[in-house]
């Protein structure tokens, strides 16, 4: 049985109503920051805010192994071919990320929550991918 776009679009929306509170109940920055708007537009505020602090987390992170990579590294390593793995990869997973939260956008249709719903997309992401180059930062390459 097909649905409606209405349909499609509500349990859309149900969906992300869930969703948008595990962010705000797992404490930080966003949490305090949503709990302190007061209205759509400055949850949106906080979502995009928090998406840019992810960004600069991990511009930071990639630096500090780019730089890592950049210096010799130990008997029967390959630093130089690591480093351009991790470009490559690093530009594959933005073409991928920006596929991946506009499928929502292609799903969702309108409404006014597809924005939380992109943003919280981004979030996901990026996390997850700060948290691999935290691993990589301190458990093959040994920075502090």
């Amino acid at each position: 049985m097909a649905s409606s776009p209405y349909v499609r679009s509500a349990v859309c929306a149900a969906l992300l109503l869930v969703s948008l509170p595990a962010f705000a109940h797992g404490g930080g920055w966003l949490a305090r920051c949503l709990d302190d708007a007061d209205s759509r537009l400055s949850d949106a505020e906080c979502y995009a805010e928090y998406v840019n602090r992810l960004k600069r987390e991990q511009s930071g992170l990639l630096r500090r192994i780019t730089t890592a990579l950049s210096r010799p590294g130990p008997a029967e390593t390959d630093y130089p071919q690591a480093l351009e793995r991790l470009n490559k990869t690093q530009a594959h997973w933005r073409t991928y990320i920006k596929s991946d939260c506009s499928i929502i956008s292609n799903v969702f249709g309108g409404g006014n929550a597809i924005g939380f719903a992109e943003e919280t997309c981004l979030i996901e992401h990026y996390r997850s991918r700060n948290a691999q180059l935290k691993r990589l930062k301190s458990d093959y390459l040994d920075i502090k």
